[in-house]
């Protein structure tokens, strides 16, 4: 009998010595995907350079870079990338800017914490996408539209589509197709307009502050599509 026992215990001990390096293993695993899911990957380098900011540090990232949740990144002065994120779309990043991604693609929200960003969506049926800057939220579905944040204030310009902007004093503004608002800094939203007109004042004028957006467009011309 007591031969038996101590059969059954060394059997007990080997089975533990088997399954729990396996548990670790399964745990890690779990652990370190979590906290690095992969969104995408820089798509192009057009000009300058794009870092991302990892432990405190900021590196250098190249054509083809990954891309994980939560990731902060940030260009130079002349800085102009375009970024991939799978299942949410593409963003053309403009110089000097600074931009936090979100995690979840269904519920994606994220920080333009300066700068300018263009974004395309492919974002799923009822999947959202936020963008939030000093003093206002935009909450988009479907669309193509752009965000640029400074001083000055916020811009918001839609391309295609429509875009939900809500200042930090809870105001909700509508800003369709071909329009834009600006959100200043004491909080106060602007009637939406249209875009163009504001575009031909700067084609005039030659406003460093629009220059991402001049970028794309040309007098008379439509609007390239750079994504």
């Amino acid at each position: 009998m007591k031969g038996a026992k101590k059969k059954m215990a060394r059997l007990a001990a080997i089975i533990a010595l088997a399954v729990v390096p396996l548990l670790l293993v399964s745990v890690t695993k779990a652990v370190s995907g979590s906290a690095s899911s992969v969104l995408g990957t820089v798509k192009e380098i057009k000009n300058g350079r794009i870092e991302r900011q990892q432990n405190g540090v900021w590196k250098a990232l190249g054509t083809g870079g990954k891309l994980f949740a939560h990731d902060k990144v940030r260009t130079d002065s002349s800085g102009m990338a375009v970024l991939h994120l799978d299942g949410i779309g593409n963003f053309l990043i403009g110089p000097h800017t600074e931009y936090t991604l979100g995690d979840n693609p269904l519920n994606f929200k994220t920080i333009l914490h300066r700068g300018f960003i263009w974004f395309k969506s492919q974002l799923p049926a009822g999947a959202l996408m936020e963008i939030s800057a000093t003093n206002a939220v935009a909450g988009v579905r479907g669309t193509r539209f752009s965000v640029l944040a400074d001083n000055q204030g916020v811009d918001f310009c839609t391309c295609e589509g429509s875009v939900a902007v809500t200042t930090a004093a809870g105001k909700t503004v509508s800003v369709g197709s071909g329009m834009s608002s600006t959100v200043r800094n004491d909080g106060a939203a602007s009637t939406p307009g249209k875009g163009k007109a504001l575009l031909e004042k700067q084609w005039r004028k030659e406003t460093a502050r629009y220059a991402s957006c001049t970028h794309c467009h040309s007098k008379g011309k439509k609007p390239l599509d750079l994504l």
